[in-house]
């Protein structure tokens, strides 16, 4: 969470002060990495290595030894950055060529590396289909999963990483392994602003604060009645992220109760009693086991609400006041609503208009907690996504996926007069009946659409009818201002589930392989390329 750190550190959660929002933008692509790389690390010669848990306190997580794996983000904004001290695991995915292939075994170097050995039927572990016979690395956190890819250092080349110590003291080593990540395919949903469900986990995150805080002074001998939580030192905890008032209000009376200087009372009209700074312990209050603290607040949520938390705040930078509120309720509004809002303002819009509303609905939808939603509900068999493969809206988002749900074709606008709606069953006799249509007409019609003179006499008059009611469906859902007069005999297109998901498996393979090719290190393609190349001179012998 902005202004609370909750990290999993030897199966102990603890919170403390972290970087402002500023810090975190100014110092974003440094601390993605060093993230990356903590998360990452694999601990070599220390005993770490050998004892389970055997870090059971921050200080005890460091990159000063060890072995290092500096992984780098390929995303601009990354949805979910791992936070120090939990854990990821290097997995290698090898899809069997044939069910005899045994290649992938030689992969694990002696046990030393995990690999995944898929049969040749078996499902991608990713969005995209693994190619037969090249070995795939991943990177795997509890949050998500991404496609790792090796950069190979030249011998005339040094790559090092400055670790700075709390203290003040810094550290410089070198990196041997130096790996860049692609896009994420996340496991959690990211909160989205002012719902429920956020709220929900902020007031559990502060009473697990302010539990963790009484748990330290007893640590510390402190007596149960001497025991104090100021609303001021949780705000500081959670950077100002959530205000005092708020703070105050969502504070469990059975955990802690307000503490009042002598002659002061309570307000009458006060319901919460929030005036007081100063809480004390419930006499009646038993503390949870470890095991219920970690349920309170989970690293996991951490992770999905800071990710809000800075997505939020990309949104409002470079924002007045009033349009900062603005795009924090939008934010917070569901798709279903914020879709039909944009559909009902574009109607009476001017083209630039248009263009301004388009963008801002496309920045919306690329947001984490849209973005987590629909990758979930995609791979959950609830929705299909449209997958836009396009390399001008690639540059423009920085991401290589856009996880859009697929939309029905909304009705064309600005392309002509409005076809007004034909009820079912009356198109009989009017001038919209393809019945009606003579063999001339319909051979003038199919020529407008660009088809071949002696393909249409090859067709007889119920098959033109039919040509001329798919082409006009198309130009129609395409917005095509060249056939807009045709738009009468343009009947609904329903495209099948299937379908719609085989168009998807086709851009999911398309933008994985763009991926493949624009990550992977030089010199490996060209060992692929050979590699396969030899495959085939072998089968053609």
């Amino acid at each position: 969470m902005t202004g609370s750190s909750t990290g999993r550190v030897g199966g102990v959660t603890d919170m403390g002060e972290t970087m402002t929002e500023e810090e975190v933008m100014m110092e974003g692509e440094v601390m993605e990495e060093v993230t990356a790389a903590a998360a990452a690390a694999v601990a070599a010669s220390d005993p770490a290595e050998a004892t389970a848990n055997a870090m059971t306190k921050p200080g005890d997580l460091s990159a000063t030894n060890g072995r290092i794996l500096l992984v780098q983000y390929a995303e601009a904004n990354p949805a979910l950055v791992a936070k120090p001290g939990m854990g990821a695991k290097r997995v290698t995915y090898y899809k069997r060529r044939t069910q005899g292939d045994t290649a992938g075994r030689s992969l694990t170097q002696g046990g030393k590396r995990v690999v995944i050995d898929l049969r040749p039927e078996a499902p991608s572990p990713f969005l995209g289909e693994l190619t037969p016979g090249q070995p795939q690395e991943s990177l795997e956190t509890t949050t998500f999963r991404a496609p790792m890819f090796q950069r190979r250092i030249n011998a005339d080349e040094g790559l090092f990483l400055l670790i700075r110590s709390p203290h003040g003291g810094f550290t410089m080593r070198e990196v041997t392994e130096y790996f860049v990540l692609g896009q994420q395919e996340p496991h959690i949903e990211v909160f989205q602003p002012n719902t429920d469900r956020c709220r929900d986990f902020e007031e559990r995150a502060i009473n697990a604060a302010v539990i963790f805080s009484l748990v330290k002074q007893r640590a510390e001998k402190v007596h149960e009645r001497d025991m104090r939580v100021k609303v001021s030192d949780i705000e500081r905890q959670f950077n100002k992220a959530i205000l005092d008032k708020d703070i105050r209000r969502r504070i469990r009376r059975k955990i802690i109760l307000p503490l009042r200087p002598p002659g002061q009372r309570r307000k009458a009209a006060d319901e919460y009693d929030d005036d007081a700074d100063e809480f004390e312990l419930n006499p009646s209050y038993r503390f949870e086991d470890d095991l219920m603290l970690h349920r309170m607040c989970t690293p996991e949520d951490v992770v999905a609400y800071e990710s809000m938390r800075a997505a939020l705040a990309r949104l409002q930078h470079g924002r007045d006041e009033h349009a900062a509120s603005r795009i924090r309720k939008l934010a917070g509004t569901s798709q279903t609503q914020a879709l039909q809002a944009f559909q009902a303002t574009q109607r009476g819009c001017t083209p630039a208009q248009r263009e301004g509303l388009v963008d801002l609905e496309l920045l919306l939808a690329l947001q984490p907690w849209a973005q987590t939603t629909e990758f979930l509900a995609a791979v959950g068999g609830r929705a299909v996504l449209h997958l836009d493969v396009s390399r001008k809206l690639r540059e423009k988002t920085g991401k290589f996926y856009h996880y859009v749900r697929r939309q029905p074709p909304k009705d064309p606008e600005g392309v002509g007069p409005a076809q007004p709606k034909i009820k079912p069953g009356t198109v009989t006799g009017t001038d919209a009946d393809l019945r009606k249509l003579t063999m001339p007409q319909t051979e003038r019609i199919l020529t407008g659409f660009g088809v071949g003179l002696a393909q249409i006499k090859s067709l007889h008059r119920w098959k033109r009818i039919g040509l001329i009611r798919e082409l006009s469906g198309a130009a129609t859902a395409d917005q095509n201002a060249e056939h807009v007069g045709l738009s009468r005999f343009a009947r609904s297109l329903r495209v099948g589930i299937q379908q719609q998901m085989t168009e998807q498996r086709q851009s999911a393979n398309k933008i994985f392989n763009h991926v493949r090719r624009l990550l992977m290190d030089k010199r490996q393609k060209k060992r692929l390329k050979g590699v396969s190349t030899r495959k085939r001179r072998r089968e053609r012998q």
